[in-house]
This record gives structure tokens, C-alpha cells and sequence, in this order.
């Protein structure tokens, strides 16, 4: 038998119309072009948002939610997902 991974629609699009699930790796782009790959999108209840977490960190922020990101100009790229493409996490953690 085959095993099923279910993943959660975020409500949320990258920046080609493509639909963000939770366990998406992506890559996110800030406000000044500067690119951010193998980001993961988890669900965290305590922020009850869909986060994303770049390599480095959050910096001084607790949490970083896809909505406010997107609020504050970033924009995402869905690259492929940790089911699919459990390499894009290999590279990410070196």
C-alpha cells in the first residue's frame, strides 16, 4: 500500500498563481530581489498562521507568517515539497 501525505491549503498563491500547501519548499524573494530558497511552509498553531522558515533564522522576528510576508512585499516561489523532493531539504541542511 502506498503511503498518502495530506497537506493543508494555505489560502495563499506564489508569485506565478500557484497554489502554497503546507509542506511546500519554497523560494522567497524580499522586498530588494534578494532570494531565500528551501524555506518550508508549516502550519504553527502557537501564531495560528502558516509559517516559513529561512536557513539563517527568523532574525529578531519570533515568526514569520506567509500573509505578513506577502503583506510586507516578500513574494514565494513553490520549488516542490518535502514529500516529492525530500533532496531540496538535504541541500538546506548541508
Amino acid at each position: 500500500m502506498y503511503g498518502l501525505n495530506l497537506e493543508q491549503f494555505t489560502g495563499l498563491y506564489d508569485k506565478n498563481g500557484e497554489e502554497i500547501y503546507e509542506g511546500d519548499v519554497l523560494t522567497v524573494i524580499d522586498p530588494n530581489g534578494e532570494r531565500e530558497v528551501n524555506c518550508v511552509v508549516e502550519w504553527d498553531s502557537g501564531a495560528s498562521a502558516y509559517t516559513y522558515e529561512p536557513e539563517q533564522g527568523y532574525g529578531h522576528f519570533d515568526v514569520s507568517s506567509i500573509g505578513w510576508a506577502v503583506a510586507m512585499g516578500f513574494s514565494f516561489e513553490v520549488i516542490g515539497n518535502i514529500h516529492e523532493n525530500p533532496e531540496l531539504l538535504e541541500a538546506r541542511n548541508g
